[in-house]
């Protein structure tokens, strides 16, 4: 297991402090062994001072000088002892061990008695210390007053005056003791350290077992769980049944619940998902700083982008605006929305990433939610977009159709049918029998055109109102425009139109879909009658041009001003000259139709002379055709 910090922590501290009680405890036991060593010396030093006083006091009392001094010598000789001397009460030495001391006065301190300098009467007190002699040596210093007796007052007078006759200092080598003080210390120290790692082993090993690892093993799980593998788990020993193994176990615990808890929002978040995508509408979400949060693939599509190109960007990209959008030219949802406010509704122009634009109806609302205790504002729109609606009335309007041509199919085609069927008898058994003249025969064959012309008119009407397949077929302009006319010919009769048809003879035929491009003259048939309120003329010329067919509805209406001419394929956009309020779906469908077949359309007006409607499409055999 490599060290982490805490493993690190852990056994610096645990060093620390039983480096610091060895430390002290050494301490203790030097200074209590040195102490004990050296009041083990001063007694023993204090037997022998004893028996030295005996000595002297007995030489002293022979007035044997010499032998003192001899006794002084060879007692400094001795091994352990430093020196010996005898003051006299004035602290001057008189005999010593060492010749070139005799003479010199010994201070109070040297003495013990740091007191006696304030009192020199004061006796000074027998006493053993350690003292550091002028060469740096430690000596263990026995100081010794020799009282004065009875047999003594001859040479020092009475012992009231005189209490002692002088003092006895022996010094013994204090090195010793602080050798043996030291060896011990390094006994002591191995010993300690020797504790100290088995002490630091022991307690490593309990920590890093019930302690350490455990932890590690749930640092190393929540790293998987935070990195998304929410099937991990810490390994819990079944024999163990401390804190620790309690805190794995609801930590174990904790986690299926979050990965319950995950499970259900990751299958929620989804079906969210899932159902918004399948909204047709596009629908984004705006935040506050007008930053695009959330979008759904309808709204990928309006836009001509891949959803991750479109969230994270500001809301007015879509406008093809770099800044925000002035809120008195364009109306935005947050400064159009109150707080309390309705969702409103507004017609705007989206710019496609390929920059073409397309209009949609946008439903916004406000959205107040709590994140964190701070309130947070939304825009949810919806976004619609025209020409999709245009498509789906346009696909609504057929389907209106169909359903009139299947009643007239079955109210006026069967029965015209059944007519036809008993004309045609008549006639055949008329002319086999010769039993009717000749102009009865001629208005019967008379009746029976028109009866057949009847039938061609409701064969035309259930062509138009076909729903559009998704297989593309060839169709011919020359042979759908005059069947579309014929449906309109009483309407141009009764408006005084003159309709004319000039397709060069050639067949212009155009991979489309049959009822689509049947919708798409009628428009712009019946767009032109209403240009021409008081009569006029409707040119429809058919013509090849490179690889593109082009077909132009022109008129002599009232033309187009230039203010209202590049509103006119806008969806809802109505401004019809015969005064009558129309849907306004009728050129945003032909503009539809045109570019889903990869064509164009396009008008050219003059207010008062007119208005010319272009539609080209590729040639099915032209090279834009197969690309």
């Amino acid at each position: 297991m490599r060290p982490t910090r805490l493993s690190r922590k852990l056994l610096a501290g645990l060093a620390a402090g039983l480096g610091f009680a060895s430390i002290f405890f050494l301490i203790l036991f030097i200074e209590t062994y040195r102490h004990q060593l050296s009041t083990e010396r001063a007694n023993a030093s204090e037997q022998v001072n004893r028996l030295l006083q005996v000595s002297l006091e007995n030489a002293m009392l022979k007035r044997d000088l010499p032998g003192l001094q001899n006794i002084v010598a060879r007692l400094g000789e001795q091994r352990g002892i430093a020196g010996v001397t005898i003051v006299n009460p004035q602290r001057e030495v008189r005999f010593s061990s060492d010749p070139a001391a005799l003479g010199q006065a010994l201070s109070f301190d040297a003495l013990g008695c740091t007191e006696c300098a304030a009192d020199p009467g004061r006796v000074v007190p027998a006493s053993t210390q350690v003292v550091r002699l002028a060469n740096g040596k430690d000596v263990l210093r026995s100081v010794n007053p020799i009282a004065n007796r009875e047999a003594c007052k001859g040479c020092h007078g009475p012992a009231g005056e005189q209490p002692v006759n002088g003092i006895l200092v022996v010094d013994h080598d204090a090195t010793g003791i602080r050798g043996e003080a030291l060896r011990a210390a390094a006994a002591m120290s191995g010993a300690g350290i020797l504790v100290v790692l088995l002490g630091l082993g022991t307690v490593w090993g309990v920590l890093k077992r019930h302690v350490l690892q455990p932890i590690l093993a749930l640092d190393g799980v929540s790293r998987k769980l935070a990195a998304g593998d929410l099937q991990a788990r810490v390994a819990v020993a079944v024999k163990n049944s401390d804190e620790l193994s309690d805190l794995c176990q609801n930590f174990n615990s904790m986690a299926d619940k979050l990965e319950t808890g995950v499970r259900d929002i990751q299958e929620k978040e989804t079906f969210l998902k899932t159902l918004i995508d399948t909204v047709p509408d596009g629908v984004r979400v705006i935040d506050a700083d007008y930053t695009v949060i959330m979008a759904n693939e309808s709204y990928a599509r309006q836009a001509g982008g891949s959803r991750a190109e479109l969230v994270g960007v500001p809301c007015y990209a879509i406008h093809g605006r770099t800044e925000r959008c002035p809120p008195t030219l364009v109306t935005c949802p947050f400064h159009a929305i109150k707080a309390d406010g309705e969702p409103i509704k507004y017609i705007h122009c989206h710019v496609r990433s390929d920059g073409s634009e397309v209009h949609v109806e946008t439903t916004a609302a406000r959205l107040t939610i709590s994140e964190g205790g701070t309130s947070r504002v939304l825009i949810i729109e919806a976004i619609r977009d025209l020409e999709q609606q245009v498509r789906y009335s346009q696909e609504q309007r057929l389907a209106e159709i169909g359903q009139l041509a299947a009643g007239v199919a079955h109210e006026i085609y069967n029965p015209l049918a059944s007519i036809r069927l008993g004309l045609q008898a008549v006639l055949r058994r008329a002319r086999s029998s010769a039993q009717l003249d000749s102009e009865t025969t001629h208005f019967l064959d008379m009746v029976d055109g028109e009866v057949d012309k009847c039938i061609g008119v409701t064969k035309r009407l259930l062509d138009l109102s076909q729903v559009p397949s998704q297989s593309l077929q060839l169709v011919s302009f020359s042979t759908i425009t005059p069947e579309v006319l014929s449906l309109l010919r009483f309407e141009a009769e009764h408006s005084g139109v003159e309709v004319r048809i000039d397709m060069g003879g050639h067949d212009l035929r155009v991979l489309a879909t049959d009822s689509e491009l049947r919708m798409l003259v009628l428009n712009l048939s019946q767009n032109a009658f209403h240009a021409m309120p008081k009569g006029g003329s409707l040119t429809i010329t058919g013509r090849v041009r490179g690889d593109r067919i082009e077909i132009e509805f022109g008129d002599t209406g009232v033309g187009i001003d230039d203010a209202t001419l590049p509103h006119i394929f806008d969806p809802f956009f109505s401004k019809r000259a015969d005064g009558i309020h129309g849907t306004g779906l009728g050129l945003t469908i032909c503009r539809a139709i045109a570019v889903r077949y990869g064509g164009s359309i396009a008008a050219v007006s003059r207010l008062g002379a007119g208005t010319t409607f272009t539609v080209d499409f590729p040639r099915p055999d032209g090279s834009e055709s197969l690309a």
